[in-house]
This record gives structure tokens, C-alpha cells and sequence, in this order.
């Protein structure tokens, strides 16, 4: 037994369908006129099982219900008045997919949450009712779903979707509603849900990750960080100190050389008072894709360049 599971009173003539299963068997049924009474779980007698798929349930076992004519598939909110000043609110999922969702209520800065829970395919879950003479104090909504795909090869984006009908739309959207198949104002609230093919994505991440690539300047197996130098390089600004200039060109060049998967690099930066060769010695100690670092060939550089190695 699980939400969504038809069932009848064993010592009653009530029966509904389990909205909610809470601590000590307890269980919430919602009954034909809408109204949710509490009942032991012993005192339950399960009708029909087929309004819920578990979602350990397999691929191959699963047959979707076909969508009823006149209704499109996909998730709605729908408004059903119980009488003439209440109106019952529900969500309806008329799609093949099960949904983990939550309503957040949001009154100005202040954002409660309202209700969650799981909705099986092909079916509604109550949740809330709304006074229609009170409609301007009617809350702004906030839905927000993940879909789990009873059929494979397709995944939908998560849903965050706000909720917030006004009179006018409110009365202009009056039709029968999905699933449930009573008079209401029913909202579609999926209509800007994506389906993503797997194989697309993993193209598109392939594609940006080749295209990051090409795009990460391959440094020279020696980097020249004489200030000399550097000015004559384009994008290289003035209006910081010297050494600012050659330890920020240092660091591109470093990060580069990693990205390019470049096994070595020789950074060239002479011998003068050291201050230069000390920074970069310090930054490269602390660089974990650093395998190690030592005096460059002295007898081509002298002992002002410093050889990088990387994993």
C-alpha cells in the first residue's frame, strides 16, 4: 500500500485513494466528496494497486495508460469547486513519468512550504483547498518537480515553475479536467519542460570540452619573463608594478601549459635580486599539478631560468 493505492474501509462503505501514509499505520484516504479522514492501515482493504508504479520498478514491466481524448499530456494545477465559495486545488500529472515535487507558498519576502510528495503517472493529488471569495489573498505558488522516466532514452530537465492565476485567467481557463475528468480551472503548469536526449548532451559536453581546447593558448616550451619582453606581447597593460606584470603573465602561462597537457616548461626570469624567482618558487610548492621544479640547464640559462615539470 502507497499513495495513490484505490482502497475501501473494511467495517464502511467508504472507499478512495491513500494520499498519505504518516507514523504509527496510520493512514490519510480521500474519499469520493473530497474529504481526507484518517484510518488505520488494519482497517483498510486495498481495491486496486495499478494508480502507482514504484520507482524500483522495472522498464520492461511498465504500461502507460493512454492519455485520455481531449486532454493533453503533461502537469497541471486545477482548481475543483467542492461548493460555491471552496474550491478544491490539486495537482494532476497526466504524463508517463513519476514526479517528486513540492508547493511552496510565497506571501511577499515569506516562503512556506505547502505540501510534497510523490504523484504517480496518470493521476491527481489534493493539495490544499482555496476560498474564491478571498482570491486576492490567494498566495503566489512555487512548484518545484523532478521527473523519473518510466521509458528510457529520454531525460527531463527538473521544473521550477511559478503559480500565481489571476481573476481573469482564473475564470477564462474553466474546461474539464485531465485524470480527475470534473468542471475546474485547470492551469498546465509544464509547458516550458525540455526533453534531453542522453547522446545529444554527451555531444554537446564533447564538443564545448574540444572547443575549450582550442581555445587554451598553447604556451612555448620557454617563457621569456623579462619585463622587456612581456611589454611587446598584445593584451599585456601597464599601470601595475613590474613584478605584478611578470607574476600575473607567469601564472597564464603556467595554467595554459597544464591545460595544454604540456609535460615541462622553462620559465626564463633572469637572476637580479631573486624577489621574482622567490614567488614563483613559492607559488609552484604549493601547486598540487606540480611534480616538480628545478634550475633550468645552467649552462644555457645560467641560474636565472627554473624548469617545470607536471604529472
Amino acid at each position: 500500500m502507497r499513495p495513490g493505492t484505490k482502497v475501501r474501509l473494511l467495517h464502511g462503505k467508504e472507499q478512495g485513494i491513500v494520499r498519505n501514509i504518516k507514523e504509527g499505520n496510520l493512514v490519510e484516504v480521500e474519499i469520493e466528496d473530497g474529504f481526507i479522514i484518517p484510518v488505520m492501515k488494519k482497517e483498510l482493504v486495498v481495491v486496486s494497486e495499478e494508480e502507482s508504479v514504484s520507482f524500483s520498478a522495472r522498464d520492461e514491466d511498465v504500461t502507460i495508460p493512454d492519455t485520455p481524448s481531449g486532454h493533453d499530456e503533461g502537469i497541471y494545477l486545477a482548481y475543483i469547486p467542492f461548493n460555491d465559495r471552496v474550491f478544491h486545488q490539486y495537482i494532476i500529472n497526466n504524463t508517463g513519468h513519476e514526479i517528486l515535487f513540492t508547493l511552496h507558498e510565497q506571501n511577499g519576502f515569506k516562503f512556506n512550504g505547502s505540501y510534497s510528495g510523490l504523484i504517480s503517472r496518470k493521476s491527481s493529488i489534493k493539495t490544499g483547498e482555496r476560498d474564491v471569495s478571498r482570491f486576492d489573498e490567494w498566495p503566489t505558488m512555487i512548484f518545484q518537480a523532478l521527473f523519473y522516466n518510466v521509458k528510457p532514452g529520454i531525460v527531463n530537465e527538473p521544473l521550477v515553475k511559478k503559480l500565481q492565476p489571476t481573476a481573469k485567467s482564473f475564470y477564462k481557463h474553466k474546461r474539464l479536467s485531465p485524470i480527475l475528468n470534473k468542471e475546474g480551472h485547470v492551469f498546465q503548469i509544464d509547458e516550458s519542460v525540455k526533453e534531453v536526449d542522453p547522446n545529444k548532451l554527451k555531444e554537446a559536453l564533447s564538443e564545448k570540452q574540444q572547443q575549450e581546447k582550442i581555445r587554451t593558448e598553447r604556451p612555448p616550451s620557454e617563457v621569456d619573463l623579462h619585463i622587456d619582453q612581456l611589454l611587446k606581447k598584445p593584451g599585456v597593460t601597464t599601470g601595475v608594478s613590474i613584478l605584478d606584470i611578470q607574476l600575473r603573465e607567469f601564472e597564464k602561462y603556467l595554467e595554459n601549459a597544464i591545460a595544454s597537457e604540456m609535460k615541462q616548461i622553462t620559465f626564463i626570469h633572469g637572476v637580479g635580486n631573486g624577489t621574482l624567482k622567490n614567488k614563483i618558487h613559492n607559488h609552484l610548492k604549493k601547486h598540487k599539478q606540480v611534480k616538480s621544479f628545478s634550475e633550468a640547464r645552467p649552462d644555457k640559462f645560467g641560474y636565472g631560468a627554473t624548469l617545470v615539470i607536471f604529472y
